[in-house]
């Protein structure tokens, strides 16, 4: 061993054993600690090298190191300290003197290879198609002249330098290769909808944390490949929720008029490709709630952590077209229809991924630097949408609704989601999308450097990254938007008759057995 041999550590062992009986079935690491001169720290890490002792979260540690990543990854991936999972890992089992690395030694060496790789920042090397485009504007300056007919400065051998306010992929082929995912990232601004007065924004902005807007905002990277219900959990976990209620992701009004043109007829034509099936059991919204105890962060955490594999049958196309033949619209409205059912006709499809549905806004650069603006939501009625999904589900068609794996692309449908939660306390969410962070940067909430260690993260953790927030985190049944305005105000001595608890010490009291506390989530959160 690298720090103690093997008979050192079998005294431990022995010792430890000698400390059980029936008052300490567990033996007392203390007591070994004093009598061998060495910590609790290293006696635990003993044990756990000896296989003496095991835990749940000892498993869940190794199998993450054994996956490459290091203490600092595995740590915010379990929401545990470093040094928690510093004495759950074994010693290295190596011999003194031996020229041959042990394969965690290995795990570190190639972990270190990433980070210089990585943190270097160096400008990444042209790809194929830029090569073939330099090329181009080499031998064919006379069409790369710009409006004053002055040519444009000859590009070197290497890419343009990298812009990092666009979320882009901006890694180099080297770099691409030791992530588990691609970068294929986009920036999510979910926002509290709600019409505040006056009061209510000064309320937020003096005892709510409220300091860059008149709302609760949360800025967050995700992987353009998580589901809809993957993004519920991070929204839960975002605002402070303890998933307790029933939630929807619904299109905007006008969106939803417009993508059906108004005509209960379109909207059946898009069960199975955008809606739910509204004939579904109610209960089957909660399809995953398999919460079995024990933390509840680390319960959601695992739901928003991909890769992201998602089938429930009453969600895929073939099982909802099957439902479709039941159900008679005749020449009704997409009013009409909100009677009709017990759920929702237009709740979302949630295994639809967030970057298929939502349309991200933002400039991007071309190769050579000329900036474009992203718009790709041109449709404007049913036909025009309907052209471009038809070749999509010709794919799926006639194939068994149990083959969940195959079902339509879902083209872009609008620049905003709202997200529902809670129809009692009746929260209100707004989902828009976006590849440009240079508000953040520009206003100092983020800089360039935490933006590629956040694409990094998505890449190697497959989980999301909070960028920015702004607002203390919401409670769960405190009466919505206006509640949670009354909840402040009596936390900071101002109590009203619509909020129930009118002192500052049960207010508090009564929001921190929820998880509330006075502070503006950081980057960590997720």
């Amino acid at each position: 061993m690298k720090e103690f041999d093997i008979e050192f550590m079998r005294r431990v062992v022995d010792l430890y054993y000698s400390t059980v009986d029936d008052d300490h079935p567990e033996g007392v690491m203390a007591e070994v600690a004093r009598q061998m001169g060495i910590t609790r720290a290293k006696v635990h890490k003993i044990l756990i090298t000896m296989d003496v002792i095991d835990s749940p979260l000892h498993r869940d540690i190794v199998e993450l190191k054994d996956k490459g990543y290091d203490m600092e990854d595995i740590a915010r991936v379990l929401g545990v300290s470093r040094p928690t999972v510093v004495i759950n890992l074994p010693y290295e089992k190596v011999i003194y003197g031996s020229e041959v690395k042990s394969p965690e030694a290995m795990r570190v060496q190639d972990f270190r290879r990433r980070e210089r790789i990585f943190m270097k920042g160096e400008v990444r090397r042209p790809t194929d198609l830029e090569i073939q485009l330099l090329w181009f504007q080499k031998t064919h300056p006379e069409l790369f002249e710009d409006n004053g007919g002055k040519k444009r400065e000859k590009s070197g051998p290497s890419a343009p330098e990298e812009d990092i306010s666009m979320l882009m992929p901006f890694f180099s082929e080297e770099e691409s290769r030791l992530f588990a995912v691609r970068p294929d990232v986009m920036r999510l601004h979910i926002e509290l909808r709600e019409s505040f007065t006056e009061d209510q924004i000064m309320i937020l902005k003096e005892y709510g944390g409220v300091r860059y807007g008149t709302s609760i905002s949360r800025d967050v990277l995700v992987h353009e490949e998580m589901p809809l219900h993957n993004l519920h959990y991070v929204i839960q976990v975002l605002f402070g929720f303890l998933n307790y209620h029933l939630h929807d992701f619904q299109l905007p009004e006008e969106v939803l008029e417009r993508i059906t043109d108004s005509k209960a007829a379109n909207w059946l034509k898009l069960m199975g490709v955008l809606f739910k099936d509204p004939l579904r059991n109610p209960d089957l919204d909660f399809w995953d709630d398999d919460y079995n105890g024990g933390s509840v962060r680390k319960y959601m955490r695992g739901k928003y952590t991909g890769p992201y594999v998602y089938c429930t049958p009453h969600e895929s196309y073939q099982k909802c077209r099957e439902s479709a033949r039941h159900i008679r619209v005749g020449g009704k409205s997409v009013n009409d229809v909100r009677i009709m059912f017990e759920t929702n006709p237009f709740d979302l499809l949630e295994r639809i991924p967030v970057g298929e549905i939502l349309s991200a806004s933002g400039n991007l650069k071309d190769s050579d630097g000329t900036e474009y603006e992203i718009d790709p939501l041109e449709f404007t009625c049913f036909d025009e949408y309907m052209s471009e999904e038809t070749d999509c589900i010709k794919e799926v068609r006639g194939r068994r609704f149990d083959e969940f794996g195959s079902q339509p692309f879902v083209c872009a449908a609008s620049r905003e989601l709202l997200y529902h939660y809670d129809y009692g306390d009746g929260w209100e969410f707004s989902i828009t999308a976006s590849y440009d962070v240079s508000d953040l940067l520009s206003s100092g909430r983020v800089t360039e450097h935490r933006i590629r260690e956040a694409v990094k993260d998505i890449c190697m953790l497959n989980r999301p990254v909070l960028l920015a927030a702004d607002g203390y985190p919401l409670v769960e049944d405190v009466g919505g938007a206006l509640g949670y305005t009354e909840f402040l105000n009596a936390v900071n001595g101002h109590p009203s008759s619509f909020f129930e608890y009118n002192d500052p010490e049960s207010a508090l009291a009564w929001g921190q057995s929820l998880g509330w506390k006075a502070a503006v989530p950081e980057k960590s959160l997720l």
